[in-house]
């Protein structure tokens, strides 16, 4: 994606044109399109401000991540395509929301009788280790 042009350079094109520069002699000197000072201008009528808008919102999902994540609270050994039937999407989409929502899918041996599990991650630090012995309790 494009980056931004700085505010700083908004406002030296202002003020050339306050002076009553050509937007022609802007172009040349500041390397900035004719199209892009007209429309930092109506910006400008518009707002007050000559500044980047940024887009307050994203496009809504297919599937709500907080149902997601209840569901597999509740129905922790369903597999991603169970899950996937379920909301109506793929089974690659569950995968990326389980991802997002920071949860992992466990296998576990057949043995036991399970399937596999879905548990929620724990940085390496936090997770309990029996063998390792704090130097404070010594």
């Amino acid at each position: 994606m494009a980056k931004a042009y700085s505010l700083d350079l908004r406002e030296r094109v202002f003020d050339l044109l306050a002076k009553g520069k050509s937007k022609l002699f802007i172009e040349e000197t500041l390397e900035v399109a004719t199209k892009t000072i007209l429309k930092w201008q109506r910006r400008h009528e518009e707002f007050g401000s000559m500044e980047r808008i940024v887009p307050a919102t994203t496009r809504p999902r297919k599937v709500s991540y907080k149902k997601v994540r209840r569901f597999i609270e509740k129905n922790p050994d369903k597999t991603l395509k169970e899950i996937g039937e379920k909301f109506g999407v793929k089974d690659t989409a569950i995968l990326y929301i389980a991802k997002k929502l920071n949860i992992t899918y466990k296998k576990t041996l057949p043995i036991r009788g399970k399937k596999g599990r879905f548990e929620a991650r724990l940085p390496n630090n936090l997770k309990p280790n029996p063998k390792r012995k704090s130097h404070l309790s010594r």
